[in-house]
């Protein structure tokens, strides 16, 4: 861990350890000028995706997620309730 951590100070600050805090202005605007690219990158994909997939819920599916719905409430249901049996004060 304090390997880490004196890779992350030398980044950081640089050659001037031994000066006092002050950052490495270049890497800092580096590392901004490259999240702003990814980000910028990303959400342009993301938009190219949503654009391909256009999927329309039919009757039948919501018909399955709603009986999903009601096995999810039978199993869990008894579960809960024994949970607050044993375990609440």
């Amino acid at each position: 861990m304090t390997k880490l951590y004196i890779a992350f100070k030398s980044w950081w600050v640089g050659d001037k350890i031994s000066e006092g805090v002050s950052p490495n202005w270049n890497y800092l605007i580096i590392a901004i000028i490259v999240w702003i690219t990814l980000a910028i990158i990303l959400n342009y994909v993301e938009k190219k995706s949503k654009k391909k997939l256009k999927y329309k819920e039919s009757k039948a599916d919501k018909k399955k997620w709603n009986r999903y719905g009601i096995y999810v409430a039978v199993i869990f249901l008894p579960l809960y309730i024994l949970f607050l049996i044993f375990y609440s004060d």
